[in-house]
C-alpha cells in the first residue's frame, strides 16, 4: 500500500497508482477539501454524521477534525474499508463506527458492477444478486433504516454512492422528511437527479444546489499545478432552513455556485452552468479573453483559419440586430 501526508495526518492509500483521489492526495495531500469544508459548516459537535461512500476516509476525516462531530463511515468496498479503517484509527482520535456495506433500497446481498472510469476505484455501482454463484464477489447491502436500528438516528448524512442516492434515501424517505436531517448528495449529470429533487421537495428539505472545485489552489502542499485545473463537484443538500440559510459563495479564495431548487428547472440551468471541466488555458484568461472565446466558439470559429484567405475584410461576423440570444447552445 502506498502512503500520503495529507491535511488530515498520515493516510495510507490504495495501490493503483492511477486512481485520482489517491493521486491528489500525493500531489496536493488533500481531495476535495472544499466540498468538506462546506459540509462541515453546515454541522456541529452534536450531529451524528453519516459518511455513505466513504472510500478510505478523507471526507469522514474532515469533518470529524472540524466539527469533532461523531461519525459513521460506511463503504462496501473491500480493499477501500481497510485502509478506511487505519486511516480513521490513526487520524480521527475516536469517535466513529465503520460499517462494510453497501446502501441501496433494500436488505440482501450485491454486486460490484465497475463504472468503466478507470482513474476512479470508488466508481462502481452496486447490483442486486438473488442467487450468487460460487465463485461470485458478493457484499452485504442493508438500508439506512436498518443501520439506524443498529446505530440510532443520523442527524446529517451524506451520499456518493455513484448514482444509487435516490433508491437509498427513498428507502428512508418518511424518517427523512419527519426529522429533517441535513441531507448531502452527490449530484452528477444523469437524468436521475430529477428523482433525487423530487425526494427533497417532497420531503420539504428546502433544497439547494452547491458545485465546487475538486482542486483548491490554496491546497495543503501548496502545489501549484493541479491533475485538473479547472473540475467542479456537485451536491445537492437540505435541511431545516435555519441550518442551510447562510453559505459563503467564496471559500479560501474558491469560487462556489449556490442556486435553490425550487423546480427541475432550477436545477438543469444550475448543471448547465456548472464548469465541470476547463482546458488550463482557460483558468488564467481574463473575462474579456472568455467572452472573446466564447464568442468566437458561438461562430464556430477557429483561430487556425482566422484571417486566412477566406476572411472577408470589414465585413465580421455580426449576427443581425434583432437576434435573440439564449444560453443554451
Amino acid at each position: 500500500m502506498d502512503k500520503a501526508d495529507t491535511i488530515h495526518g498520515p493516510m495510507e492509500l490504495t495501490d493503483d497508482p492511477e486512481d485520482l483521489i489517491c493521486r491528489s492526495l500525493k500531489l496536493t495531500g488533500e481531495w476535495s477539501f472544499t466540498e468538506v469544508r462546506i459540509f462541515a459548516s453546515l454541522v456541529s459537535e452534536q450531529d451524528y454524521v453519516w459518511d455513505a461512500g466513504a472510500f478510505i476516509g478523507t471526507f469522514s476525516l474532515g469533518v470529524r477534525q472540524l466539527r469533532g462531530a461523531r461519525v459513521l463511515a460506511i463503504e462496501p468496498d473491500r480493499q477501500s474499508v481497510e485502509l478506511l479503517r487505519k486511516n480513521l484509527k490513526a487520524n480521527a482520535r475516536g469517535g466513529y463506527d465503520v460499517v462494510d456495506k453497501a446502501i441501496g433500497s433494500r436488505e440482501g446481498v450485491v454486486r460490484a458492477v465497475p463504472l468503466g472510469l478507470e482513474h476512479n476505484r470508488g466508481a462502481q455501482r452496486f447490483e442486486p444478486v438473488e442467487a450468487p454463484a460460487e465463485n461470485d464477489t458478493v457484499v452485504t447491502c442493508t438500508t439506512l433504516r436498518g443501520l439506524r436500528r443498529e446505530f440510532g438516528d443520523y442527524t446529517a448524512l451524506k451520499l456518493d454512492i455513484e448514482g444509487g442516492e435516490f433508491e437509498a434515501l427513498r428507502a428512508d424517505a418518511r424518517f427523512i422528511r419527519e426529522a429533517k436531517p441535513v441531507l448531502w448528495a452527490e449530484c452528477n449529470e444523469t437524468n436521475r437527479v430529477k428523482e433525487l429533487l423530487g425526494l427533497f421537495l417532497w420531503a420539504e428539505l428546502s433544497p439547494v444546489y452547491v458545485a465546487f472545485p475538486a482542486f483548491r489552489r490554496a491546497n495543503y502542499r501548496g502545489t501549484p499545478n493541479q491533475i485538473y485545473p479547472i473540475a467542479y463537484e456537485a451536491a445537492i443538500f437540505g435541511g431545516p432552513s435555519n441550518r442551510i440559510s447562510d453559505l459563503p459563495e467564496t471559500l479560501g479564495g474558491e469560487e462556489i455556485i449556490i442556486r435553490p431548487l425550487a423546480s427541475f428547472q432550477d436545477l438543469k440551468r444550475a448543471m448547465w452552468d456548472t464548469p465541470r471541466w476547463g482546458l488550463e488555458e482557460w483558468a488564467t484568461m481574463s473575462r474579456p479573453q472568455l467572452i472573446a472565446c466564447l464568442g468566437r466558439m458561438y461562430c464556430c470559429e477557429r483561430f487556425a483559419g482566422f484571417l486566412g484567405d477566406s476572411c472577408s475584410f470589414g465585413n465580421p461576423i455580426i449576427p443581425p440586430v434583432n437576434t435573440t440570444y439564449r444560453n443554451d447552445w
